[in-house]
């Protein structure tokens, strides 16, 4: 064994690997000495000493540096070399004036066709490889003429890897290009801010050793991959390369479907951004190659994929202000439904792209890089190994966050994740600023709801006592109990006046009846947690009184991400029996999971277009889909007089796209308004028009019904045309929508001017006069002190909020001990 090992030793060429050692060293105090230079120019008398004697080093070690470099160039100084760094120096400056131009998507002021204000050329380094070229043609010049040739032969006579020393030239380029200097910038500036010697020299260190490394394996692979071009055959180098590529051209197109103009926090895109979605795409298009070990047809297959989620996440940006999400791939089983959504333009074009990345698949199979990647199994066994490896160990360190920051001092995540906390602004920023990827993968490992500090079971206890005390007090003034009378919801579809919108002009009021009838009922505004979007999840917090807001901002549905795993699943339909129990919603009732979420409430009844317990009969369209009043109707049709009811109603009516066919007077336009956002405008007046109308119709109807009967009437959601200019004065606009409670008897008007969707419950309860459960008499409490319309929380509305949130992580993510106390959902008499 031991003579085995001695014999392998002895097999090594130490001297060459001594060479290969020596000019890593040189290129990187190269760039070490470069770098500082950068760094540390302009700092004048501010630095320490020690600051000072790190300059005069790197004058020192950029000088040799530069001259070792030289004197490896000066015997390969050929033809080849010349060709190959000026092909690596043009590729360098379009890929990187390429990832340039994607981290400014949003800035409104960069234009790429400004080549020379944008630093196109990349000049940084340029001065230095001139330097190296003259230096040593110098000494290849003064060596031969001084006849010192054969002892530098001599010195370099094991070393045969000249292309090293392009790689090296090529990687310095890039380690001096804008692109790493300004990410190293924000980084090491607060060590020379505080004095911090020795955390600017680790990280300076550290920095420039592991990129100049991996860069170095990047452009080997680049090199490589061009004699497997040139031969037409497939190339481990070539798949590491065609990885990189697609992931810079997807990144891009990723990240263009979310742009948006303005900065957050004075930044375009966060730090590492860029370079965590690259490297992620990268390594899964990889991990596709060795699974295939076949290069066309994986190509073929990630462009496809790649087509696929561009279009569905830019689709999705421009209806709802929010990106594509793993949880949408439950819309997948009603593709055509979505399809009906969109205009045909753009599915056409869809189709288009995906139709000639198939042809050019079936033309050019058996003529473009035919064969196996690899024929050494376990080339691709450990390559795979190695990404699933990476992604496991980025899967691990973001299950172990806490507050939604991971352990700091790991490369590009701890900078990523942990750079200021923007979740609360919504995924669509997120995702704009921390990248599309970066959501995903916060996604698949945040906690639906972060752990409050004071959860335990004695709290749970407590909470339970203190509401079942606030219960008592509330009922000792209340008469009614809900159940004794017909409730129904209505969730109307993208309802929201437009007269709130500043730059949009109406012939006339669309909707001149519900404005009166918000003048005579409790009414207000309602604050939506989604903009173009987020139906199921308003119609979630409307029944159970859990606001999204206390929820992971990871979380998308709640009807899918949440409901499967909570542990006890409360709504204000509860006090009904299930057979006096209806869902209507003239669509498909599997959108969201309805059916299922609806049949875990015990509602006996779900009337729909598809998939419900029954199909509905009145289902007349007017523009796209069913009118609101076929849906009116279908409510009027099963309404009981001798039975107390509840109903939850979903309108389709004014579900985009908003297309109609119809003269009328009613119409508008916006300023500023694309012309696809004037038609938009102009028909949607119309159709809430309609639906004005009709739920005048409507409740008179429900008026002459010899029963008692309460409406709750809200829009979910503002249509997703409006442009953002639109919302420039009132933020908070893009956000509400009109509510009202009506009822066919006599109720006191109360004042709730703006109120959350989860407030709906205890207000309804409040109008009525109704008993509460301990449960609601929480809700009650924070609707009157601790919900949306109040800017700032007093300590004890504080207290309130902390209840809530308890109660609600209870039953979404913690132990279920409220399933113990069964009277706290419970209304006692």
């Amino acid at each position: 064994m031991i003579e085995k090992v001695k014999a392998v030793f002895e097999e090594i060429n130490w001297t060459k690997i001594l060479h290969y050692l020596l000019l890593f060293t040189l290129f990187f105090y190269l760039n070490f000495s470069l770098l500082n230079f950068y760094f540390l120019k302009g700092q004048g008398d501010n630095l320490s000493d020690q600051f000072l004697i790190l300059k005069t080093f790197c004058i020192t070690a950029y000088v040799l540096s530069v001259l070792g470099i030289a004197v490896y160039l000066s015997s390969y100084f050929k033809r080849k070399f010349f060709i190959e760094i000026a092909s690596g120096y043009v590729i360098y400056l379009f890929i990187s004036y390429f990832l340039v131009v994607t981290r400014n998507l949003n800035n409104g002021d960069f234009k790429w066709w400004n080549l020379i204000k944008n630093d196109f050329l990349q000049f940084s380094f340029l001065p230095t490889i001139i330097f190296i070229l003259l230096l040593s043609a110098t000494i290849f010049y003064l060596s031969s003429k001084f006849q010192v040739r054969e002892l530098l032969d001599s010195f370099l006579d094991e070393f045969d890897s000249y292309r090293l020393v392009t790689i090296g030239l090529i990687a310095s380029l890039a380690l001096n290009g804008s692109l790493f200097t300004d990410m190293m910038v924000e980084k090491v500036t607060k060590y020379i801010d505080k004095g911090n010697y020795s955390g600017y020299l680790s990280s300076v260190t550290w920095s420039v050793m592991i990129t100049l490394v991996l860069i170095s394996l990047l452009i080997y692979f680049v090199l490589n991959s061009f004699s497997a071009i040139k031969e037409n055959v497939p190339s481990y180098s070539l798949v590491v390369v065609l990885s990189f590529l697609l992931a810079i051209v997807f990144n891009y197109l990723f990240q263009y479907g979310i742009k948006s103009e303005g900065e957050i926090l004075d930044r375009f895109i966060f730090p590492s951004a860029t370079l965590f979605q690259i490297v992620v795409i990268a390594l899964f298009n990889l991990l596709l190659y060795m699974i295939v070990n076949r290069i066309l047809r994986t190509t073929t297959f990630i462009v496809i994929l790649g087509i696929i989620i561009t279009v569905a996440n830019s689709i999705k940006f421009s209806m709802r202000n929010e990106p594509l999400l793993f949880s949408d791939l439950s819309w997948v089983k009603e593709i055509r439904l979505v399809i009906s959504y969109i205009d045909i333009t753009l599915v056409l074009y869809s189709l288009v792209a995906l139709s000639v990345t198939v042809i050019f698949f079936y033309l050019f199979r058996n003529q473009l890089l035919r064969g196996k990647i690899t024929k050494n199994w376990k080339a691709r066994l450990a390559t795979g190994v190695a990404i699933i490896s990476i992604f496991s160990y980025i899967f691990v360190v973001f299950l172990q966050q806490e507050n939604g920051d991971i352990a700091e001092n790991i490369p590009v995540l701890s900078r990523l994740n942990n750079f200021e906390n923007i979740e609360w602004m919504g995924q669509g920023i997120v995702a704009r600023e921390r990248s599309l990827t970066f959501v995903w993968l916060k996604q698949m490992t945040s906690k639906k709801m972060e752990k409050p500090e004071e959860y335990s079971k004695e709290k749970i206890e407590k909470i339970v006592k203190k509401y079942t005390h606030k219960a008592q007090d509330i009922n000792a003034s209340r008469k009614n109990n809900i159940s004794d009378q017909t409730v129904i919801y209505v969730l109307s579809e993208s309802f929201s006046d437009p007269n709130r919108i500043s730059n949009v002009n109406l012939t006339t009021d669309p909707i001149p009846v519900i404005h009166s009838i918000k003048e005579s009922t409790t009414s207000g505004l309602m604050k939506s947690d989604g903009y173009g979007g987020g139906t199921a999840n308003m119609e979630f917090e409307t029944l159970t009184g859990l606001p999204m807001y206390n929820l992971s901002s990871s979380v998308s549905t709640l009807y899918t991400d949440v409901v499967p795993q909570m542990t006890y699943f409360p709504s204000i339909s509860d006090s009904y029996s299930s057979k006096d129990k209806y869902a209507i919603h003239l669509g498909d009732a599997a959108t969201y999971s309805r059916k299922e979420v609806y049949r875990k409430l015990g509602f006996d009844t779900f009337i729909a277009e598809s998939n419900g317990t029954e199909r509905a009969k009145h289902l007349e369209h007017y523009g796209v889909y069913p009118s609101d009043a076929s849906t009116y109707q279908t409510v009027l049709d099963n309404i009981d007089e001798s039975k107390n009811q509840f109903f939850s109603v979903i309108t389709y009516q004014n579900h985009t796209p908003w297309n109609l066919d119809e003269d009328s007077e009613v119409g508008g336009s916006g300023e500023g308004f694309s012309p696809g956002e004037n038609y938009y405008m102009n028909n949607y007046a119309k159709l809430l028009y309609q639906t004005d109308q009709a739920t005048q119709e409507w409740l008179q109807k429900l008026s002459q019904i010899n029963q008692k009967i309460t409406v709750v009437f809200y829009g979910d959601h503002l249509p997703g045309f409006y442009p953002q200019e639109s919302f420039i004065d009132n933020p908070a606009g893009q956000y509400q929508t009109d509510y009202f409670i009506w009822s066919n008897y006599s109720t006191d008007i109360l004042s709730y001017p703006l109120v959350n969707s989860s407030d709906f419950p205890a207000e309804l309860l409040a109008v009525t006069n109704s008993k509460v459960s301990p449960y609601y008499a929480l809700l009650t409490e924070v609707l009157e002190n601790a919900s949306v319309d109040k800017e700032k929380l007093t300590t004890e509305q504080e207290k309130i909020a902390n209840d809530l949130k308890l109660v609600e992580y209870d039953m979404v993510s913690g132990k279920g001990y409220l399933k113990s106390y069964k009277s706290f959902f419970k209304v006692t008499n």
